[in-house]
This record gives C-alpha cells, sequence and structure tokens, in this order.
C-alpha cells in the first residue's frame, strides 16, 4: 500500500468513525492478534508501523479486519 492510498483510506473511515477513533494493528491472519500501533519509521523509502503491546486481556483482533472497509460490530467472525 502507497502512502497516498493509507492517508486516504484513514480520511474515509474518520468520517464514519471520528478523528479520536482508536487506530489498532490487526496481524497474522491465520491466528489473528491485534495490537495498538506504536510508532511509524520512515527507513530510506519505506515506511514502517510497529505494532505496541496487545491493549486488552483478549489479544485476537476480528477476523474481518482483512476485508478493509466498514463493517458493523456484529461482523467479527470467528
Amino acid at each position: 500500500m502507497k502512502i497516498q492510498e493509507l492517508i486516504a483510506e484513514l480520511e474515509h473511515l474518520a468520517e464514519y468513525a471520528g478523528e479520536d477513533a482508536e487506530v489498532m494493528l490487526a496481524t497474522q491472519p491465520q491466528w489473528p492478534l491485534q495490537a495498538y500501533v506504536a510508532t511509524v519509521t520512515l527507513v530510506g523509502n519505506t515506511i514502517y508501523i510497529a505494532e505496541g503491546p496487545s491493549p486488552y486481556s483478549d489479544p485476537y483482533a476480528p477476523r474481518v479486519a482483512w476485508e478493509g472497509g466498514l463493517a458493523s460490530e456484529g461482523d467479527e467472525g470467528e
């Protein structure tokens, strides 16, 4: 994903969630985990979004996180 695509996607979702919405990092779609975004770092011409600790006692992300766009709370999947 290019930086302009990420910016456009976040701006689009901010229209629905508000600018104060939490941004989480979902990793490992086969074993879906979630974590805070700890930092964003530019190395050469690549931007790395690094994960921080899991924010909840249940570290699992909803599988719908890999679909992109808008999903309702009931669409979490298993």
